[in-house]
């Protein structure tokens, strides 16, 4: 019997949701696999870092907004990657108000390292699965990030 189209929507909606928490885990427990930094990095930490990281430099109050985080917490939480050394904080010389962001280089290759065990932890997963759904799979996930850059964008 076939389910009704809201159903199969809630079903997806429920697959991706809980597959997106997993996945955050899974970098979570890597890093505290890894020690060191990794270690101590909370997930809105690597958030932080992700967004910066391909950006030359970030407006404090733009990380706010596209991390959707309250002034006050991208305070602490680059205080606290400043203190890790993994971002750096500068000044506008024209306005002082305005501080700027960047990783450093420690930070750089601290999201390379993610980025590698991240991605090594995906290519044990992806062996379980059949060469031959690789296509379908591929075909259907690009088109579904299609429509959410779309959707974004607007």
């Amino acid at each position: 019997m076939e389910q009704p189209e809201e159903q199969l929507a809630e079903e997806i909606y429920n697959t991706i949701t809980a597959g997106s928490y997993k996945m955050d885990r899974i970098t979570l427990n890597n890093l505290v696999k890894r020690g060191g930094k990794l270690k101590n990095l909370s997930l809105s930490q690597l958030n932080v870092l992700s967004f910066l990281e391909s950006r030359e430099y970030v407006i404090m109050k733009d990380i706010g907004k596209e991390l959707e985080i309250k002034p006050s917490s991208v305070t602490n939480l680059v205080n606290r990657l400043i203190k890790a050394d993994l971002v750096e904080r500068s000044y506008d010389p024209h306005d002082r108000r305005i501080i700027k962001v960047n990783l450093s280089e420690e930070g750089k290759a601290l999201i390379e390292e993610v980025r590698n065990a991240n991605r090594k932890y995906w290519e044990k997963i992806l062996k379980k699965i059949e060469k031959t759904e690789y296509e379908e799979i591929l075909r259907v996930l690009k088109k579904l990030h299609k429509i959410l850059c779309e959707t974004i964008e607007k």
